[in-house]
């Protein structure tokens, strides 16, 4: 990996490159604390605790793909995990075939993880995670949950400064869209992508997590999920859950 053609690729001011950090995305709130100029990229080869949404952990191996792209807030922040996930998927269906987006932001083939994203919020900017499993191999039962890599689908090793660069300006291009022209720009497309399968999701209510199904979103942040007694609710999306 080399920083500065990273930079030179991408178009952005500040590029590190580690060996190892706690998580990429501490890594780049450190470096946008220090005043390095947004948009900024940390990658690393390996994360010693790299995490996902709700906290869950996120196992990184060498031959993964992990960064952080540090941006400046943007309206309808809720919308860029999606809008993200979204992009992501559909640049590594040019891969492989059979991935499926899962609620809300990880990319499955056939029930096993192949990546995910993690948005957070720093003040005025928001940090854009992304885990990839690239080169990895691994056998059944190995992992905490069922996980899979581009590898293992493809017989392929993949140039990770390459898909690097690749996925970066995706993500990038994303914040841009969103940005400029909203959530709206994208919903009919990731509806679509989302409400292919019913896909179980959680909430909280009060003390109590409910488990129900996906039935749609909206284009101006809302979800409508389906308990088991064929209720529907209208939940705000950032308070609808996944299901590990």
């Amino acid at each position: 990996m080399n920083p500065e053609r990273i930079a030179e690729t991408l178009g952005i001011a500040h590029v590190e490159v580690c060996e190892e950090v706690a998580s990429t995305q501490d890594a780049a709130k450190q470096a946008v604390s220090s005043g390095k100029s947004l948009p900024c990229l940390v990658y690393a080869r390996r994360q010693s605790r790299g995490r996902g949404r709700m906290g869950r952990t996120w196992l990184s191996r060498d031959g993964g793909l992990y960064f952080t792209l540090a941006v400046n807030r943007i309206s309808e922040p809720w919308a860029l995990p999606l809008v993200s996930a979204y992009l992501i998927h559909r640049k590594l269906s040019s891969c492989v075939e059979d991935l499926a987006l899962k609620w809300p932001n990880d990319i499955l083939h056939r029930d096993a993880k192949l990546a995910g994203v993690l948005v957070e919020g720093w003040h005025d900017c928001l940090g854009v995670g992304v885990g990839v499993n690239i080169n990895q191999e691994w056998s059944a039962g190995e992992t905490p949950v069922p996980a899979t890599s581009l590898f293992m689908l493809t017989g392929r090793v993949f140039d990770l400064e390459e898909m690097l660069c690749s996925l970066a300006r995706i993500v990038m291009r994303g914040v841009d869209e969103l940005g400029s022209r909203g959530f709206r720009h994208f919903y009919e497309d990731i509806r679509e992508a989302l409400l292919a399968s019913r896909q179980p999701v959680q909430f909280h209510y009060k003390d109590t997590t409910i488990t129900a199904a996906l039935h749609d979103i909206t284009s101006t942040g809302d979800a409508f999920v389906e308990l088991k007694s064929g209720k529907r609710i209208k939940l705000p999306i950032m308070h609808v859950l996944g299901i590990s």
